[in-house]
């Protein structure tokens, strides 16, 4: 599962004009787990394809208080799991080769 520690914050004051801009660059450079392999972070209203009414992003956060209803099958977490695990994974191989 997900902890505090894997996660880091920096922050960009620009104008508002920048924003989409910064926000692409971000994405592209920093390659976030919720962009690349866990759909479903953000402010945006549940789309289509989610098991549950759950977006994959959801399902996988413990952080998320869900009613028992809402909880996802422990197969689709398994599932998330080893997508998780093997993106970390390309994404480790891919800084080594950086460096």
């Amino acid at each position: 599962m997900l902890k505090i520690e894997d996660f880091t914050c920096r922050y960009l004051v620009v104008e508002e004009t920048w924003i989409g801009l910064c926000e692409s660059l971000l994405i592209q450079t920093s390659i976030p787990l919720w962009n690349a392999k866990l759909d479903g972070f953000g402010r945006n209203p549940q789309g289509k394809n989610r098991q549950d009414g759950l977006s994959p992003w959801h399902a996988f956060h413990a952080g998320r208080d869900l009613k028992a209803e809402a909880k996802p099958a422990d197969d689709l977490l398994v599932k998330l799991a080893k997508d998780v695990a093997a993106f970390m994974s390309e994404l480790q191989a891919r800084c080594d080769t950086k460096t």
